[in-house]
């Protein structure tokens, strides 16, 4: 059974405003801003480019605030993290609330987390920033090109990828991984059960969910906080649906005739779920 629902998704940062759009049938679509990446150079390209894309419409969370001391987390390290990790934190903390769990006698002690995703794009940034200098040295060595001017535009990339993209500390590689995503659930609520993630493709939360509801019935398990998280936007995963055929250049259509595509979105969507039967189970 479930027990408890947490989201937070564009334009529903809760159950509530997530029940209110589904019922309005308003989609939540816009274009994807700078601070996912510069989309305009990209359909600049030629159509018949390998490097155009078209300027898509996702679903984006939008105009959010997270509070880093509610989660006991310093700025600093924010700045290293992967959005999943905030909205996976944001989703659990709804559901959990909505549950009771956390008051149940024992509850936390035999409770696991489970959720679908994949690497963020912040990981994607990180490899840019990692490997600037050979980037750098690219440009330089480039043929036709005056070395000196080669020079200077190679200084001011250089310049542009460390103002830009955080530099690597000891909050980069927990930020980054995604399988930290389930584990700081579990540590910032004091979970004691099985975490990890699941990367199955579009199949990754529903099989976190089947996971879950097997090792409920086997007992291995109390509750299980189950479900998906996505947060990648990035041209790359953009690039690769739409050399395959399979991205949307339109509006979107939902279950309709004119649907041509699919379309990105991020978000996270958490349960909590449990056994029917079981003793002092929430409220």
């Amino acid at each position: 059974m479930v027990a408890g629902l947490g989201v937070f998704l564009p334009g529903a940062k809760d159950t509530g405003a997530f029940w209110e759009k589904l019922c309005s049938g308003e989609k939540q679509l816009s274009h994807l801003g700078e601070d996912h990446f510069d989309n305009e150079a990209y359909a600049a390209f030629p159509k018949d480019s390998i490097y155009h894309l078209p300027r898509v419409k996702a679903g984006v969370v939008k105009d959010f605030t997270f509070n880093n001391l509610k989660y006991r987390m310093p700025p600093t390290m924010v700045k290293s993290i992967e959005r999943a990790q905030i909205f996976g934190l944001e989703a659990a903390d709804q559901a959990l609330s909505g549950s009771g769990l956390l008051s149940v006698d024992g509850g936390p002690v035999r409770t696991g987390v489970i959720l679908g995703t994949i690497a963020g794009e912040r990981q994607s940034k990180n490899i840019i920033r990692v490997r600037k200098q050979f980037i750098a040295n690219a440009v330089v060595k480039a043929k036709g090109v005056d070395k000196s001017r080669a020079k200077a535009v190679a200084d001011e990339l250089l310049s542009v990828i460390r103002s830009t993209i955080p530099e690597n500390n000891e909050d980069t590689t927990p930020g980054l991984l995604s399988n930290i995503i389930s584990g700081r659930i579990a540590n910032h609520f004091g979970l004691n059960g099985a975490n990890y993630v699941i990367d199955a493709s579009c199949a990754s939360a529903t099989i976190a969910i089947r996971n879950a509801a097997r090792m409920l019935r086997h007992r291995d398990l109390d509750f299980v906080l189950a479900g998906g998280v996505d947060c990648n936007l990035y041209p790359a995963v953009l690039m690769a649906f739409k050399r395959l055929g399979l991205l949307s250049g339109t509006d979107g259509y939902f279950f309709d005739s004119r649907a041509e595509g699919y379309v990105m979105g991020e978000g996270a969507a958490v349960h909590v779920l449990t056994t029917l039967k079981k003793p002092g189970k929430p409220a």
